[in-house]
């Protein structure tokens, strides 16, 4: 087979598999409750997609065809994301950047070396496409529904916590109410008709029939919580997103290990049935002496 249509296919592998990994994505984003075989099925296409990435750095000589085919992978997240395309754009441009780096790097390294040791110079560029990776995935989640409803979600005080911390205090809160009445009484022994319309005007707290006034009093913590936090929680969204890309910096570790790893048998693989040409040449190297 033609070296060129060799080139060819691995960029259409990289092509094909690319386009799996972000429908994987989105489905993790936009549908999510996946199964564990989504799971585990989504974790093996990104496995062969950095492994194709890898013999495509390596082995496509032709830069049409390696450029090109990235340039496609990325031009497809458009298929499944299309909000926010400017920022889609910037992190495709980082991304092209890092991957023509990385490449520079691992061929630089092949040419340089006098015996073969793919993990060795594979791990020359690896790591920074990863981050890339995880760029555009960081940046696909920043977008994503349950990241929009985040700013307009109310956050809720765990009312078992609420409990734990209530308990110490009750007994100085009802010193401080008129006769014998408890907390765990009906709020319509605590509060007056009046008072109740002025809890809903003032704080948006609506008194049940069968609320306690510990209920009223959980309700008003909440309230006063989500007033306080209103103005910053603009932020929540991008802390989220900046824990997620840090969480997934953590799991990469991992992740390029176990793609090194098959990236290698599948090259040998390659090796075995002719694809891939294992040649020995002689290289010539200027060294100084004393």
């Amino acid at each position: 087979m033609e070296k060129e249509k060799k080139e060819i296919i691995l960029g259409s592998a990289l092509i094909l598999l690319g386009i799996f990994c972000w429908y994987f994505i989105k489905y993790v984003f936009y549908v999510s409750n996946l199964s564990t075989a989504c799971w585990i099925s989504g974790i093996i296409l990104f496995i062969l997609w950095g492994v194709s990435l890898l013999l495509a750095m390596l082995l496509i000589e032709n830069e049409k065809i390696l450029y090109g085919s990235i340039i496609i992978t990325l031009l497809a997240t458009y298929i499944f994301f299309s909000k926010e395309p400017y920022y889609y754009l910037l992190t495709h441009i980082i991304f092209l950047l890092i991957f023509w780096r990385a490449t520079k790097k691992i061929k630089k390294d092949k040419e340089i070396r006098t015996e073969l040791q793919l993990k060795r110079t594979w791990k020359r560029g690896l790591p920074s496409v990863v981050t890339g990776i995880i760029l555009i995935i960081t940046m696909v989640y920043y977008f994503s529904p349950a990241l929009t409803e985040v700013k307009q979600r109310n956050i809720d005080f765990p009312r078992q916590t609420f409990e734990t911390a209530i308990t110490p205090l009750e007994g100085l809160i009802e010193k401080r109410l008129p006769g014998d009445i408890s907390l765990d009484d009906n709020a319509d022994e605590l509060l007056t008709q009046e008072q109740k319309e002025d809890l809903e005007k003032s704080y948006g707290v609506i008194v049940e029939k069968n609320d306690t006034g510990k209920d009223v009093l959980y309700k008003l913590i909440n309230f006063q919580l989500n007033n306080a936090t209103g103005p910053y929680r603009k932020f929540i969204p991008f802390g989220l997103a900046i824990g997620l890309f840090i969480g997934l910096k953590i799991v990469s570790i991992i992740y390029i290990i176990l793609t090194l790893l098959i990236a290698s048998i599948i090259t040998k693989m390659l090796i075995k049935t002719k694809f891939i040409n294992k040649q020995k040449i002689k290289k010539t190297a200027e060294i100084v002496t004393i």
